[in-house]
């Protein structure tokens, strides 16, 4: 099952608390907590504390083979291994789907029953299972028709305490996924211009290096970049070349520079830098557009930004399947690490640096 995790809305300790109450509220807030609005998808929210403190909140596809097929409690149980990892004591999860009922039951019944063991077997105490469907929610598990009617209860619209907790936070809720990696999506038009364009590049670093001068070269390309990102930052951008793009895309080879133009993501410029890396997935083939999908990988995942962080890190590991930052920042959301692990991902290269 494909997994994206994605931080709570309260997670950076400067920004003031939300309060959620219900699943009705929770589910309101998903589109949110995840950064677009999930379909066909299994959603896991952490709750923690006496007061179901907010946690980590997951989202995987639902099995493509249909509802009538479920993965197994020793399938399931990566998921809450990685729901305990965050601190979480407790669950409340979310079918969302617009399957329909089969034989008088919920879609994907099976696949509640093994989540449930699932959970029970790892000592996670259940809120709630619940499917969403049409804009409505009912609980899997409660069997008072009074309580939860067969139609299901309405799905709130978001508060306005959510809203402008949101705009305070800086959450930014897409259409979509799939919106997500059109954002990313090579242009091929570019790409090809780009290629011709490397040509050039390749016989300037060749040339460079005959005369003893590829760090010198390699020197340029980064100060480039860091006035590009400057400029991006301070609206005063100018055009990027064909040329500069391959040659941000042979400089960024180098691992040491690519290390020092990451620290971009942990500055004030680190809007402007992911504008910079979108901007060179558009025109990069593979594999040089692993280094810049890994850069924003890594941008996005230390502002909280999980939809785009694991878009970027599909991107990056498609065209390099063995790029070994890409593998471990993989890795690292794999096992539900917090984004501040990208200041401590970073720190030991910037002091190799120097």
């Amino acid at each position: 099952m494909a997994v994206a995790r994605a931080r709570t809305l309260n997670g950076m300790e400067s920004t003031p608390k939300l309060r959620l109450s219900g699943p009705g509220s929770l589910i309101a807030a998903v589109p949110h907590l995840l950064g677009f609005p999930p379909e066909q998808s299994l959603v896991l929210v952490g709750l923690s504390g006496p007061r179901s403190r907010l946690g980590i909140t997951m989202r995987a596809d639902l099995p493509p083979d249909g509802a009538d097929y479920a993965p197994s409690v020793a399938e399931l149980e990566p998921l809450v291994e990685a729901l305990r990892r965050d601190g979480a004591a407790e669950c409340l999860a979310m079918v969302m789907t617009e399957c329909p009922d089969g034989e008088g039951l919920g879609p994907y019944v099976d696949l509640v029953a093994n989540l449930d063991e699932a959970l029970f077997e790892g000592g996670m105490e259940v809120s709630d299972i619940v499917l969403v469907r049409a804009g409505r929610w009912r609980s899997y598990l409660c069997p008072d028709p009074h309580c939860c009617p067969a139609e299901g209860t309405a799905v709130p619209a978001p508060s306005g305490e959510l809203a402008a907790y949101a705009a305070y936070s800086g959450s930014v809720v897409r259409d979509s996924r799939s919106a997500l990696i059109e954002m990313i999506a090579p242009d091929p038009e570019s790409i090809s211009a780009t290629e011709r364009a490397l040509d050039h590049v390749c016989r300037e670093l060749a040339e460079a290096s005959s005369k003893g001068a590829s760090e010198a070269y390699r020197e340029r390309i980064e100060d480039f970049i860091d006035r590009r990102v400057s400029g991006l930052a301070a609206c005063a951008p100018r055009c990027l070349t064909h040329r500069d793009a391959a040659r941000i895309s042979v400089a960024l080879i180098d691992r040491p520079l690519r290390d020092r133009v990451a620290g971009h993501c942990l500055q004030e410029t680190a809007s402007a830098a992911e504008s910079l890396w979108i901007e060179l997935l558009r025109r990069l083939p593979p594999p040089l557009d692993a280094a810049p999908a890994t850069l924003l990988a890594l941008s996005s995942w230390a502002r909280g930004d999980g939809a785009l962080a694991n878009v970027a890190l599909d991107r990056a590991l498609d065209s390099d399947p063995g790029y070994s930052l890409a593998q471990l920042v993989r890795t690292a959301l794999d096992h539900a690490l917090p984004p501040v692990t990208v200041r401590e991902m970073l720190g030991y290269p910037a002091e190799e640096a120097g």
